[in-house]
């Protein structure tokens, strides 16, 4: 079992999940400039497939209320991939937009925020971690829902916590976890 230690002007709060599935919320008193102002965290530990052409919400989101309108959120992204050919990307959406955590546009290259990519013949049999990070600015204190949207490029579909062929099998093609964490910096 894991913890996170985060220390505040009011002592450290040490974060221990009793259960990995679902939200956990900590809220951070008398914290400013440049201190965590209060961390959200989502564990998805369920599987998703889709076959479907574009990028398709995969489950995962979670919202966030900053406090300030100058506040940073920095967004933490672990996704468990899979595909059968060419690969998978995802990209990170706030609210909708899906511009904000993304690679320069290039003629009709899809644009990313990561990507679980692999030319080799048994991909079918292997899910890829990707692991991206962003700092972001949406500059309200309305609530703000961050998600993410796979899309499975040439192959026939994209998973995510479980491999392409799924075989139940103990030696092989496990199942895992995809996390969301989001922390409010104070700016």
């Amino acid at each position: 079992m894991s913890t996170i230690a985060l220390k505040s002007p009011s002592g450290t709060v040490n974060l221990i999940p009793e259960d990995i599935a679902g939200t956990h919320n900590v809220t951070i008193p008398s914290a400013g400039v440049g201190k965590v102002l209060q961390v959200k965290s989502f564990t998805k530990t369920d599987t998703f497939i889709t076959s479907s052409t574009g990028f398709i919400d995969c489950g995962m989101s979670l919202a966030i209320t900053p406090k300030s309108v100058s506040s940073k959120i920095l967004v933490m992204v672990d996704l468990s991939m899979g595909a059968n050919s060419l690969g998978s990307g995802f990209r990170i959406s706030r609210d909708g937009d899906n511009t904000i955590a993304i690679g320069d546009a290039a003629s009709l290259r899809p644009l990313l925020t990561g990507t679980a990519s692999g030319a080799f013949t048994n991909i079918t049999y292997t899910s890829f971690e990707v692991s991206k990070t962003f700092l972001d600015s949406p500059s309200t204190i309305s609530e703000v829902v961050y998600s993410i949207d796979v899309n499975k490029f040439h192959s026939a579909s994209v998973t995510v916590n479980r491999t392409q062929a799924d075989r139940d099998t103990s030696l092989y093609e496990p199942r895992s976890i995809s996390t969301i964490t989001l922390m409010e910096i104070g700016a």
